[in-house]
């Protein structure tokens, strides 16, 4: 099941982009394929960066408490489950940047909000990462979800959408002090 979700990826992203594109202008439509290109990509990298450099150290952590009278509790489904549900993470993990954006150029989101909470996104990586079962699993899963939250805030600086005022001379009138009528 965790497979055939991470192959139908590109079809999620899509349905997603269109879903949001509704409410966007004709000339941002036509962003639909780099949008689910990079969403696609995002996630590749994610599974990939997990498969290379973290699902390795898991492994040879847990077992490295192998010993004559102590055996490993994998089983192969429980290993691929294991492992599916891993890459299913850092995949999911890897598209904050991307949603970031996504939510920055809708205006919901700016770069000072979410620097403002960074306190409580190191306490949800805390906890999204403490449902697994052992502490160095946790550490590997919280500090790239952490990072990907500091570079979510990055990118929402930068793409962030600009608010156009509606009436210029009232806004200079409220910042010389003379509220208008």
């Amino acid at each position: 099941m965790i497979a055939g979700l991470i192959l139908v990826l590109p079809v999620i992203f899509h349905q997603v982009w269109l879903l949001v594109a509704q409410g966007m202008k004709i000339r941002r439509k036509r962003l639909v394929i780099p949008f689910v290109m990079s969403a696609t990509l995002a996630f590749c990298i994610g599974a990939a960066f997990f498969l290379w450099i973290i699902w390795p150290v898991i492994i040879n952590f847990s077992l490295s408490y192998e010993s004559a009278g102590l055996q490993s509790w994998f089983s192969l489904s429980a290993y691929v489950n294991f492992c599916l549900r891993l890459i299913l993470i850092f995949g999911l993990i890897f598209e904050l940047p991307l949603v970031a954006i996504l939510l920055s150029r809708l205006g919901l989101i700016n770069g000072k909000l979410l620097a403002r909470n960074r306190k409580y996104a190191l306490l949800v990586s805390a906890i999204i990462s403490a449902f697994h079962a052992d502490l160095l699993t946790m550490f590997v899963i919280m500090i790239p979800l952490y990072l990907m939250y500091e570079i979510s805030v990055w990118v929402a600086y930068i793409f962030a959408k600009e608010r156009q005022s509606e009436s210029p001379e009232l806004d200079d009138a409220v910042v010389l002090g003379h509220p208008s009528p």
